[in-house]
């Protein structure tokens, strides 16, 4: 696989930063507060988001302006869906949003795609009412606690697929994609975190014999050397003691 390393002149840079992380976080702040009618959360956005949200911004009034993707991830993470818990895996990509100056000079800012932190409200638990109207003296709602929510679910079978749109879109050669295995930490698992994955290993093994590959020494980057916890002895990839 190869990208085409020339963006696309369909490319709209306003619809790709509504891509964004920050650009999710800053439109889900702003309905909230205005759900809850808040006017400090309306003044005050979220600092770091808002700001890397405008130098965004800054990029897309330039010139030449292009998406350079440099790490992709897939991410074990615990899910909320109907009440229940479960593990699911999704992807996550970053990278650089670049341009260039009317002098030429190179401009860029960090984005990444895939996931989001996101707001709601609630009823507000210090409501007042009249006693003689019934009429609340307060506003009916207030802002909830914010929520990470992951946007791209990658199975064995699209993965392939989305990573490719991905790389293309990105202006980016598969060797210079950084590629990471993550285990999110949960009630039975530890935060892992592997970077010795390749874009063969992402794209022709199963997910299930990439999380096995982490836990037995790593992806294609590595020996593949690792100690069992079972007996605490050396071993290949394949079981094999060392």
């Amino acid at each position: 696989m190869t990208s085409k390393q020339i963006q696309k002149e369909s490319f709209d840079v306003n619809k790709f930063i509504e891509k964004t992380s920050v650009y999710k976080q800053i439109s889900s702040w702003s309905k909230a507060a205005n759900e809850a009618m808040d006017k400090h959360a309306l003044t005050f956005y979220p600092d770091r988001p808002n700001t890397q949200l405008r130098y965004l911004r800054e990029v897309a009034a330039l010139q030449q302006v292009k998406p350079v993707v440099k790490v992709i991830t897939i991410q074990l993470a615990t899910v909320l869906e109907n009440g229940r818990r479960t593990k699911k895996q999704h992807l996550t990509y970053s990278g650089q949003l670049q341009g260039t100056t009317k002098n030429g000079i190179p401009y860029a800012r960090e984005f990444t795609i895939g996931k989001h932190i996101e707001y709601n409200t609630l009823p507000n638990p210090n409501q007042k009412y009249d006693p003689n109207t019934g009429e609340a003296k307060l506003n009916e709602r207030v802002m909830g606690h914010p929520k990470t929510v992951y946007e791209i679910e990658v199975t064995d079978k699209n993965i392939k697929k989305i990573i490719d749109e991905i790389l293309e879109e990105g202006n980016t050669f598969p060797e210079n994609v950084r590629w990471y295995y993550v285990d999110l930490q949960d009630n039975d698992t530890y935060h892992h975190r592997d970077n010795t994955f390749t874009y063969e290993d992402f794209t022709t093994k199963t997910i299930e014999e990439i999380r096995n590959l982490s836990n037995r020494g790593g992806g294609s980057k590595t020996p593949g050397f690792y100690r069992d916890p079972k007996d605490g002895k050396m071993k290949d990839r394949d079981g094999n003691l060392i």
